[in-house]
């Protein structure tokens, strides 16, 4: 029923499971056994809190964690968080966005990585919960987040690199660092160190012959083109480089034209399309809009 209730994502349905959770403890107190909450319970409340958007999800995500290692100090072995107990705190503290949030994320994983040193084997550090920090950067208001990113995906590389599988990137990774860079504000000085940090995450993905490009890839590149590169000839002729990149992956779709289109002018879009054969004439256009649809096939094929 727990966690029924954490994919369900209703209104009220992250307190509603944890009242279930309470009524387990007073039930096992009264001598039913069967009824005795596990890690399972906990994590699933969690969940729960993690996909619920509430505003104190992250706190109430927290206060679980502290009190099932209260409860395991006390002797109750049942509820030993494991990796996916902190990957929904992560989640939970991530999705607020809050002040400090994307810190107390990264502290979590600090804390997995020494117990896991130390001998607990349940919470080794996974692709999953470096994913999760480097969304919570991406969400944070914490200006030189693109940097922790970054830091966060070259540590992936360089564990997995000596052996560690367990926290071998996938293109989430890539895409993650990506968008924390278009997210990135602040100075020109901050604004041009995101853009580099974008140009060199494309690079290694670009260079990855194990993980493929998405849609999801480009459209976070070029709103990070947008945001951090002033307009002139430099951002056009990035952005052509891009489209080329993007169209030969077969991966445009709506929503990557639309940042295509906010990122250069309507002159260089039309230089963009009429290189590759495409002539703004020769399609429908409705308010300017161009239609996926009268695109060649090929530039969308593997679009999701």
């Amino acid at each position: 029923v727990i966690n029924a209730l954490a994919r369900s994502r209703l209104s009220g349905s992250a307190q509603k499971a944890q009242e279930i959770l309470s009524n387990m403890h007073e039930l096992h107190k009264s001598g039913r056994r069967d009824c005795k909450p596990d890690v399972v319970c906990y994590t699933s409340v969690i969940d729960a809190y993690s996909r619920s958007g509430d505003e104190d999800a992250a706190e109430n995500a927290v206060a679980l964690l502290s009190d099932m290692i209260e409860r395991v100090e006390a002797g109750d072995e049942d509820l030993k968080p494991n990796e996916r107990t902190y990957c929904a705190v992560i989640t939970a503290l991530g999705r607020t966005g809050t002040y400090g949030a994307a810190e107390s994320a990264e502290k979590l994983l600090e804390d997995m990585e020494r117990m896991h040193a130390f001998g607990n084997r349940e919470v080794k550090p996974t692709t999953a919960v470096f994913n999760a920090v480097i969304d919570a950067y991406a969400r944070s208001s914490y200006k030189r987040k693109a940097e922790n990113a970054h830091h966060l995906l070259l540590r992936m590389l360089e564990e997995s690199s000596e052996g560690n599988a367990d926290v071998r990137p996938d293109v989430i990774s890539y895409n993650s660092v990506l968008k924390t860079c278009a997210n990135a504000y602040g100075s020109a000085s901050i604004r041009k160190r995101a853009f580099l940090i974008a140009l060199d995450t494309f690079k290694r993905l670009f260079k990855s012959n194990r993980i493929r490009r998405t849609s999801v890839t480009y459209s976070v590149f070029f709103k990070a083109i947008r945001k951090l590169v002033e307009r002139g000839e430099e951002r056009d002729a990035i952005t052509r480089k891009m489209f080329d990149f993007c169209i030969a992956d077969g991966v445009l779709n709506r929503q990557v034209l639309s940042q295509v289109q906010a990122a250069c002018s309507d002159t260089v879009l039309t230089e963009l399309l009429a290189s590759n054969g495409v002539h703004l004439n020769d399609i429908e256009q409705e308010g300017g809009k161009i239609h996926i649809k009268d695109l060649p096939s090929g530039w969308t094929c593997n679009a999701r």
